[in-house]
C-alpha cells in the first residue's frame, strides 16, 4: 500500500454503530460478524473497546455512524477526549430483508474522509494501520470461493441465488467459480471514496434488498472480483477471524464476530483487558450505560 497521495487528502477510520429491532428470538444476540442488538449499549460496549484499541496505535480522525437508538450513547463515546470521534446520524430502512447490511454498505459512501479504513465495531486493533491508507481498495484475503470452509460455502450458496438473476450477474458468478476468486470478511476494508466499486456495490445491494440471502456483503464479494485490477489483496494475517481461528498472533486486527470473542482464549486475551480498562476509567461514560457482563463473559 503506502501513502500515495495521502498527504493532500483527509484520511480517517470509520465505525458503524448499527441497530435493528429483532423479528425473531435468535436475533437477540450478536450474529454474523457485524454486531446487532436490541439494546444500543450492548453494541456500544464493543465500540468503546474497539476505539480504545485503535487509539493505542492511531491518533488520526475517527468517525462513528450511529442509528437513532444508538445516537446518544455514540455521542457520549465520541465526546470523550480519550477516544475522540465525530458522530453522524444514519437511518435504517427496516422494511429491508437485511436492514443492517444495507445500511453498512450505504455507510461506506457516507464516510467524511477522502480515504477511509472502515472497521466493524467488533474488531480490535493490535498494530499500526496508517500504511493501509492508499489509492486502491485493500482487503484481507480470508479464503477462496471454492474452498471447503463454512464462509466459502455460504458465499457459494448466495452466488447461486445471484446467478438466477441472469446476465451479467450470472457471468460474474461463473468467472468467480472458474477462477476460484478470493473472498474477504468486510470487517476491515480500506478504500478511496471515489472508487466505483462503492457505488456498484450499493446499487446492487439496493436492487436485491428485499431478498434475505442477497446481502450487501455478498454484493461486495462480487464487486471485488469485478474491480479486481484495482483491489489489493492483503495477507489473511491482517485480520484474524475468531469465528474460524483460535490464534490472533501477528494479526493487525482481531475480529470478535459479535460475542464469539469470549468463546476463545485468544479472544478473551484481546478483549477482556480492553473492557477492564474502559470500565476502570469510565471511557465514553460506559459506567452509566454499559453492562459489566463483558468483564467475565466466557461463552
Amino acid at each position: 500500500m503506502g501513502e500515495s497521495g495521502a498527504d493532500a487528502l483527509t484520511t480517517g477510520v470509520l465505525y458503524q454503530l448499527l441497530w435493528m429491532r429483532p423479528d425473531r428470538e435468535e436475533q437477540l444476540s450478536f450474529r454474523n460478524g457485524q454486531s446487532y442488538s436490541t439494546e444500543p449499549s450492548a453494541a456500544a460496549e464493543l465500540l468503546v473497546a474497539s476505539i480504545l484499541s485503535l487509539r493505542l496505535h492511531y491518533s488520526g480522525p475517527v468517525a462513528i455512524l450511529a442509528t437513532e437508538p444508538c445516537y446518544e450513547v455514540a455521542r457520549q463515546i465520541g465526546s470523550d477526549d480519550r477516544l475522540s470521534a465525530d458522530v453522524y446520524g444514519v437511518h435504517i430502512d427496516t422494511s429491508d430483508a437485511n436492514p443492517c447490511y444495507t445500511a453498512k454498505i450505504a455507510g461506506l459512501l457516507m464516510s467524511p474522509f477522502d480515504q477511509t479504513i472502515a472497521v466493524d465495531i467488533d474488531v480490535a486493533c493490535c498494530g499500526v494501520i496508517d500504511w493501509l491508507f492508499g489509492d486502491s481498495i485493500a482487503v484481507a484475503e480470508s479464503c477462496h470461493v471454492n474452498d471447503d470452509l463454512p464462509m466459502a460455502r455460504g458465499v457459494r450458496y448466495a452466488l447461486r441465488q445471484y446467478a438466477k438473476l441472469g446476465a451479467p450477474v450470472a457471468q460474474i458468478v461463473q468467472e468467480m467459480r472458474s477462477n476460484d476468486a478470493p473472498l474477504t470478511n468486510s470487517g476491515v476494508i480500506s478504500y478511496p471514496n471515489t472508487h466505483p466499486l462503492l457505488w456498484s456495490t450499493y446499487w446492487q445491494t439496493m436492487a436485491t434488498r428485499k431478498h434475505p440471502k442477497l446481502t450487501g456483503e455478498m454484493a461486495l464479494q462480487m464487486n471485488l472480483w469485478r474491480y479486481r485490477d484495482s483491489v489489493t489483496w492483503l495477507s489473511p494475517s491482517l485480520q484474524c477471524l475468531l469465528r474460524y481461528s483460535d490464534s490472533a498472533k501477528g494479526s493487525v486486527f482481531v475480529h470478535g464476530h459479535g460475542r464469539r470473542w469470549c468463546r476463545t482464549e485468544a479472544g478473551r486475551k484481546v478483549w477482556h483487558p480492553l473492557f477492564y480498562y474502559a470500565f476502570e476509567n469510565n471511557l465514553g461514560g460506559i459506567e452509566s450505560w454499559g453492562s459489566q457482563e463483558v468483564l467475565t463473559c466466557e461463552e
